[in-house]
């Protein structure tokens, strides 16, 4: 019946069909029951209740029932991780809330997850954080950010590494703990 079938994830599987020569794809939930017809070009897996898929070039998001949460206008677009999706258009990186609502404008050029609620994004070249509202929380002053673990992360600025917590603190005598996870317990 199916080319492929991927893995389970959030209860649905992803599943690969040829029809007239081109892939397609849709999903199954775990009863083995197509639930979400293979019409799309890509997918990407459920995750918090939604998939990421690509139809007519553009990238979209679709509930458990197949309802389109964002109409197809990114150029990509990854999946949900802590309520929020990293989706990329006009060559820029941004984020939508599961209301399919960008609160974070697509003016970064990086992407990835929160992490702890907060990411590490470049703009115009310099690295700083944002929070899930799109506040910065740490300003863009920094050559690299590595994402936050048990609330620091490694940090490079103006050619030295050190290591920051959420609100910017640097402490640069305990960037060598962090490769240890102990940065929380020796800074604390």
């Amino acid at each position: 019946k199916y080319e492929d079938v991927f893995s389970f994830s959030d209860g649905m599987g992803g599943v690969q069909r040829i029809i007239n020569g081109k892939d397609r794809y849709g999903f199954i939930n775990e009863k083995g029951e197509e639930i979400i017809k293979t019409i799309y070009e890509d997918i990407g897996c459920f995750e918090d209740g939604y998939a990421n898929v690509k139809k007519g070039g553009k990238w979209g998001y679709i509930d458990k029932s197949g309802k389109n949460l964002t109409g197809f206008i990114y150029e990509e677009a990854l999946s949900f991780q802590e309520g929020m999706a990293n989706v990329k258009k006009n060559d820029n990186w941004g984020f939508i809330n599961k209301t399919g609502k960008e609160v974070v404008p697509c003016i970064y050029s990086s992407y990835g997850y929160f992490k702890e609620g907060v990411k590490p994004v470049y703009y115009y070249g310099k690295r700083g954080v944002i929070d899930k509202s799109g506040n910065v929380v740490i300003p863009f002053i920094y050559e690299e950010i590595d994402d936050f673990k048990n609330g620091y992360a490694g940090a490079k600025k103006n050619g030295r590494y050190l290591c920051i917590d959420k609100t910017g603190k640097e402490y640069p005598e305990y960037y060598q703990y962090l490769s240890e996870g102990k940065a929380k317990k020796e800074i604390a």
